[in-house]
């Protein structure tokens, strides 16, 4: 039986050679998105329109002196959403402090994803480096980069936070676990800070990396584990006391995201559709008919290549318990876990609500799939070189190499095949909803739309988010907010026999000058929300919802007056804010007393 006998720092790595490596991963992230910012060409949807203007309006939101901004004034048709209270912030605060240093959205929205591949290919270099020599390092590191996957999702998914500083948190986690410290029963620390991170980019993708990355620790307890072998309770403990300490670290988000789902309208984000977007499907290929086949099977098919020929490998010659066999276990461990999510094997767990469900795309665990695969793949090809099996050690490496060609035609593909000039609007920083606003604003448009689906805004692609996203819509809006919209303030203030001024943004709110011969309740453009604090003329008021529309109602005593709206932070966002600095505090006080501990000679 062949066991691993190759050092995990081979005489010919030097420093100088880790740098050459990570110049060549900024190098090749900078291709991968050289049709984004060079070309200026891509395959254009929904949500490349709804993310550019989301990182738009919340750069200029913060830049106007919001430091949280949470909502999205220009969403559903200008009356807001409460976007960034359920969706990952940390991506957008990125965009908006590129924008304060006068680089355009866009632009910013490159670098970002640039700098964040190149570093996730580092992560996953730096893991893999511990176990086997800077070059096979460099090939994993690659593979998991220039993976079709992460090429579908810059350019055909459009999941831009995913994409960038959701991968990041993905190689830093890989990364924590991975470190000598992980095979040591209790916290780790990195990997908390990881997942608070992962949390705070893409919490779905968060969800994914959670569930896959647990497997980990069943690994841990496993006889292949060897020396760093943990007993099952001590695995399950150590990876509890991790992943929780990480979501409290995320608390400052993730609380008053989780609560103020009851208010939002979450049915519209799981469907039956999730039954269509397995990875590789086979019998729901027939029964419910894929929704993207070419992601669901050429762009998925090298990662379960790869897993079955890592697998197949691990089985067939059964590596004996060692240094380099606990990262093997651990790699595939997660990696059959995302594998068997992302497949038809997981079918029942799609069909009722569970946390589970709440992925909605079984072939989101694709993303995990190609990177512990191309872990796992490089240690098995050291091993089969180490053990002189050379016809295993070719195809390994062909393998790896076939899923970066892969990767690479995925990119010419999705970019300059199915790609068009993007708008240039977007690049000088002209985009607006101008046109949009226009024509949903133009006489009988309403008539027109329900009729010829055609004239609906909402079907606009480059619309955004003008129209609203379903899972945004708050439980007390209703149909007249449409009408309201399109008719506007000014005319809902004629109807009424009262002045109003134009609203203008303020900060996190809006004010909007009020004039009356007599009491009057004034329903604002904007919803209400629990978070909305409202003065007139300095005066703090009671408001609620009009029951028509769901929009802010004010009460406003005869005379002028100014009427001033600011979001004020909730008692379950101060729990949130509390809890993650307790918790900061708490490992900042852990990782101390470890560190003094490691100094202080037995």
């Amino acid at each position: 039986m062949a066991t691993f006998t190759m050092t995990a720092h081979p005489a010919n790595d030097t420093s100088r050679a880790r740098y050459f490596y990570f110049a060549l991963f900024f190098a090749c992230s900078f291709g991968l998105h050289t049709p984004h910012l060079i070309s200026y060409v891509g395959d254009v949807n929904y949500d490349l329109f709804i993310h550019y203007n989301w990182a738009k309006e919340f750069a200029e939101n913060f830049l106007a002196g919001d430091p949280y901004p949470r909502w999205s004034f220009l969403g559903h048709y200008e009356l807001g959403e409460p976007v960034f209270i359920t969706y990952s912030p940390i991506y957008y605060y990125l965009v908006a402090f590129l924008r304060a240093s006068g680089i355009g959205t866009w632009i910013s929205m490159q670098i970002i994803a640039i700098v964040c591949d190149a570093l996730f290919a580092c992560f996953v270099f730096a893991a893999s480096a511990r176990f086997v020599s800077q070059r096979v390092a460099g090939l994993i590191a690659l593979v998991a980069l220039l993976n079709p996957f992460l090429v579908f999702l810059h350019y055909k998914f459009h999941g831009l936070a995913w994409a960038a500083t959701g991968y990041l948190t993905h190689g830093m986690l890989l990364w924590a676990l991975l470190r000598p410290e992980a095979k040591k029963p209790g916290l780790n620390a990195w990997a908390a800070l990881a997942i608070a991170l992962a949390v705070g980019t893409h919490t779905v993708s968060a969800l994914v990396n959670l569930i896959c990355y647990s497997f980990f620790s069943l690994a841990r307890a496993s006889r292949w584990a060897g020396d760093d072998r943990q007993t099952l309770p001590q695995a399950i403990v150590s990876w509890g006391l991790t992943a929780g300490t990480g979501l409290l670290l995320s608390a400052v988000y993730l609380y008053p995201a989780i609560h103020y789902l009851k208010i939002m309208n979450v049915e519209s984000w799981v469907g039956e559709y999730r039954l269509e977007n397995f990875a590789w499907p086979v019998v729901t290929f027939f029964t419910n008919k894929p929704q993207w086949l070419g992601v669901q099977w050429a762009a998925s098919a090298p990662a379960l290549a790869m897993f079955v020929m890592a697998a197949v490998y691990f089985v067939k010659f059964r590596p004996a318990p060692g240094r380099l066999t606990t990262p093997l276990v651990l790699v595939l461990a997660g990696a059959a876990a995302s594998v068997f999510f992302a497949s038809e094997l997981s079918y029942p767990l799609w069909i009722f609500q569970n946390p589970i469900s709440q992925i909605n795309l079984p072939f989101r665990f694709v993303s995990l799939s190609y990177t512990l695969t191309a872990v796992a793949m490089g240690l098995t090809l050291v091993h089969a070189q180490a053990a002189g099996r050379r016809r295993w050690a070719i195809g390994l490496a062909g393998m790896m190499g076939l899923s970066i060609l892969f990767g690479v035609a995925a990119l010419l593909k999705g970019a300059y095949a199915d790609g068009k000039p993007l708008m240039p609007e977007m690049r000088n920083e002209q985009y607006t909803y101008g046109p949009a606003k226009a024509r949903f604003s133009s006489p009988g448009y309403l008539e027109r739309c329900s009729g010829n689906k055609a004239e609906c805004v909402r079907h606009d692609l480059s619309s955004g988010s003008f129209a609203g996203l379903p899972e945004y819509r708050l439980m007390w809006a209703s149909a007249g907010s449409e009408t309201f919209a399109h008719r506007g303030f000014a005319a809902y203030c004629q109807d009424h026999a009262i002045s109003c001024s134009e609203p203008r943004r303020q900060g996190s709110g809006i004010d909007v000058m009020i004039g009356s011969n007599k009491p009057v309740a004034v329903t604002l453009p904007i919803f209400y929300y629990p978070a909305w604090q409202v003065t007139v003329s300095g005066k703090e008021v009671a408001v609620d919802a009009a029951p028509e529309s769901g929009l802010l109602r004010v009460p406003v005593e005869a005379g002028n007056h100014e009427v001033s709206v600011r979001w004020k932070t909730t008692d379950i966002e101060k729990t949130g804010q509390r809890v993650s600095l307790v918790t900061l505090l708490l490992l900042a006080l852990y990782l101390a007393v470890s560190g003094l501990r490691r100094k202080i000679p037995e």
